[in-house]
């Protein structure tokens, strides 16, 4: 089944893929790779009544519990009244705001993020992964598809909490303990959590670990033996991926996930 958009808004395509069983089947079939979703709660945000109808109907199908919103504002007042969204669907373009605007507090509620857009400009799309989205698909697509991306940005959702629980508590599975102290320990799981939710990549991620540290860009540069050139290019590169402005909010970005969002 096609989930499609036209100029009359949403609606179900009349035949069913060829290479698929009926939808009903799909959802009774114990190896399909969304019974995840079962309970998931799913935050869906998208300024077309009709649209957000549609993905609320798919997802309950398929055992979730949608939220809804049609606005940027009306999605982080979902997301101050509870912060358990275990994934986010977000239409990228949405009255008065754009919808890449919400994964930055998204991802500081620990919530990954399948934006959504009818558009078909590759700019969309590379701005929707540059803003930090985990995901992106373009309208229409097919359910089996929107499904799989969903269940597989809620298990991400999941494990990000699993590893965040487990650094509070000082705990690190699987891993035998090193000669630092618990909370380099903790510092350093904090820093793969981010590096991961941020898709940074190695480099980018000694350093963020080293700017936790204090440590200026001469003294990285040092540390690392590369030019201080290099230092700021990374150091730059990564706070943008993160969407964090200085160094100091990359050190409470990473800090919160130590200590809890209260902590400064």
């Amino acid at each position: 089944m096609v989930y499609r958009f036209g100029r009359l808004g949403p609606m179900w395509a009349a035949t069913r893929s060829p290479i698929l069983p009926p939808f009903e089947s799909l959802m009774t079939t114990e190896s399909t790779p969304w019974l995840s979703l079962k309970d998931a709660r799913i935050l869906v945000v998208d300024d077309d009544p009709q649209a957000v109808r549609a993905l609320e109907e798919v997802l309950e199908m398929a055992g979730a519990h949608a939220e809804t919103a049609m606005s940027v504002n009306a999605a982080l007042e979902c997301l101050a009244r509870s912060d358990r969204f275990d994934a986010a669907v977000v239409d990228f373009f949405l009255v008065g705001q754009l919808g890449k605007s919400l994964v930055r507090p998204l991802r500081e509620h620990l919530v990954s993020t399948l934006m959504i857009s009818g558009v078909e400009r590759v700019d969309v799309a590379n701005q929707a992964i540059s803003a930090g989205a985990d995901d992106f698909m373009l309208k229409p697509f097919e359910v089996d598809d929107f499904l799989e991306s969903v269940s597989k940005l809620v298990e991400k959702t999941r494990r990000w909490r699993d590893q965040v629980a487990h650094i509070r508590m000082g705990v690190r599975p699987g891993r035998r303990p090193r000669s630092v102290s618990a909370l380099d320990e903790q510092i350093d799981d904090a820093v793969e959590v981010v590096a991961e939710m941020g898709k940074l990549s190695e480099r980018e991620k000694s350093i963020v670990r080293l700017v936790v540290d204090s440590l200026s860009n001469d003294q990285i540069a040092v540390k690392l033996g590369i030019s201080l050139s290099t230092v700021k290019h990374h150091d730059k590169k990564a706070r943008r991926k993160l969407g964090v402005e200085t160094r100091d909010e990359l050190r409470q970005a990473v800090m919160r996930l130590v200590r809890g969002r209260r902590d400064p």
